[in-house]
């Protein structure tokens, strides 16, 4: 009997342990398709389904697979310097250490996919991060960047020629709607603002600033349309776009 009571009660256990196994559901997925090529560069991130954490980063998909989202393989890096190619992603990557302005450390290089990853590591203390909001009328499209038009300046100055200012493609995200689908709700850009710096690949998410914006380090830009704009009305290169989650345990 006391055998039998053992046997029922490891049953339980272990059905109990396995019902318990932390398993992760994506709430958040963005696309760039890497041009000329069935890959796409997929921005994402998962909850835990215990409520205690969650993962999120970077991974390179081919449009034919479905990955479970605990299996997808990690691009380790913080921002892009360039568009990707179908045989290049060029990356940098912050590692602890240094100050404010960053210091280049190394050069890592790494494959997935087929495609060389290259990652330039800087030290560099991010401390606080800087949020900055403006609106805008209008916007124009280029092969390697975006020109924002009409900003409407509200708190802060910004650098920029006139009404508009430009960013280099690759870390632009695009954001929906919530309640509109289709339609732009902000575009929100990553760029660090440094005087007099120059620096290799980090320059290409650099905006050299001016006096009005008095701010050294990680500032998160977020544009916000004066109008309606259709995410349509942008190309796919070099931009993420949201993607539609079918399945909460694949991407």
């Amino acid at each position: 009997m006391k055998l039998r009571m053992k046997y029922v009660f490891y049953i339980y256990t272990t059905i109990a342990l396995f019902s318990c196994r932390r398993g992760y559901e994506v709430t958040e997925l963005y696309e760039q398709p890497i041009n000329n090529s069935s890959l796409s560069l997929l921005e994402y991130q998962a909850w835990s389904t215990l409520n205690d954490g969650s993962i999120y980063g970077y991974t390179l998909k081919d449009s034919s697979e479905i990955i479970n989202i605990v299996e997808a393989k990690q691009i380790p890096f913080r921002y892009l310097t360039e568009i990707p190619s179908t045989d290049t992603i060029h990356t940098v990557e912050f590692v602890k250490g240094g100050n404010r302005i960053p210091e280049f450390e190394s050069t890592e290089i790494s494959s997935i996919n087929g495609i060389k990853i290259v990652t330039d590591r800087y030290k560099y203390s991010i401390g606080t991060s800087f949020n900055l909001s403006y609106r805008f009328n209008d916007f124009e499209e280029r092969n390697d960047s975006l020109i924002i038009k009409g900003i409407e300046l509200e708190h802060f100055n910004v650098p920029v020629d006139g009404s508009e200012i430009g960013f280099r493609k690759g870390n632009i995200k695009l954001e929906e709607s919530k309640g509109n689908i289709g339609v732009l709700k902000s575009i929100k850009i990553p760029a660090i603002l440094v005087r007099d710096y120059i620096g290799g690949s980090i320059d290409r998410i650099t905006i050299k600033r001016n006096d009005s914006l008095k701010i050294n380090g990680l500032v998160f830009f977020k544009f916000v349309p004066i109008k309606e704009i259709k995410i349509e009305a942008f190309s796919n290169n070099g931009v993420y776009k949201k993607k539609r989650v079918l399945d909460k345990h694949k991407i």
